[in-house]
């Protein structure tokens, strides 16, 4: 299940009342009519006027297609580290538009080991147990012939860390983090905490994604168990 916190305004309670109705996924969220959205978390104290301004159902579109190029992505990280025994860079597409004639060049996003460590419990509210949480770092380079023209152009950089189920294909979001390049500086170092999912083996990844040139970049992390 795809973890809806990550979306601005929606908290635990309204989350449970979407996987209740069996929308778990970003990609359903995201395909709700406006309507369907209200009706479904009709109770929480949850106006359509809120749901719009603090966009779910296109931050929910946003995640959903992040996840999917982070799935593809993961998929060919875990065939290259198994070839290569090391974490994986890809490469983006020509960063001119098809019709420039000047020859292409790639543009390299290099990701380092992503570190993984539990942080502090946080004392639950009334009726509630404390929660752990996980706390993830990955840090990332650009570089090729245009690295300081792509930075200079300041485009958004997305971070998330997966979980891929042991033994299948499901993959979940646990946590997101996005900033900006800054002209001159082409490395950088996102943090994000998150809870960790439901009973179960998983294998821990963190992806980034510079939307604005298709480039994507996969680390692979430790294995996790979580018992009950």
């Amino acid at each position: 299940m795809d973890d809806f916190k990550l979306i601005k305004g929606i908290g635990p309670a309204i989350e449970r009342r979407l996987h209740e109705a069996g929308v778990t996924a970003f990609a359903q969220l995201a395909a709700l009519p406006l309507d369907g959205l209200v009706a479904l978390v009709d109770g929480a104290g949850v106006s359509s006027e809120r749901i719009v301004r603090e966009d779910w159902i296109g931050r929910a579109g946003e995640l959903a297609s992040i996840s999917a190029e982070s799935a593809e992505a993961t998929t060919k990280a875990r065939k290259q580290k198994e070839e290569a025994g090391r974490e994986v860079v890809t490469a983006a597409p020509p960063l001119d538009p098809p019709s420039s004639t000047e020859a292409p060049d790639d543009l390299h996003l290099e990701l380092d080991d992503a570190s993984f460590e539990e942080v502090l419990a946080e004392e639950g509210g009334a009726g509630e147990a404390d929660t752990s949480r996980i706390r993830a770092e990955v840090g990332f380079r650009i570089s090729g012939a245009r690295a300081a023209q792509v930075v200079s152009r300041q485009p958004n950089y997305y971070v998330h860390i997966l979980a891929e189920v042991a033994a299948s294909d499901e993959m979940a979001v646990l946590a997101a983090a996005h900033g900006r390049l800054r002209p001159g500086v082409l490395a950088y170092r996102a943090a994000v905490e998150f809870t960790p999912p439901e009973v179960g083996r998983y294998q821990l990844l963190g992806t980034v994604v510079i939307s604005d040139y298709n480039a994507v970049g996969v680390t692979v992390g430790p294995k996790l168990k979580v018992i009950p």
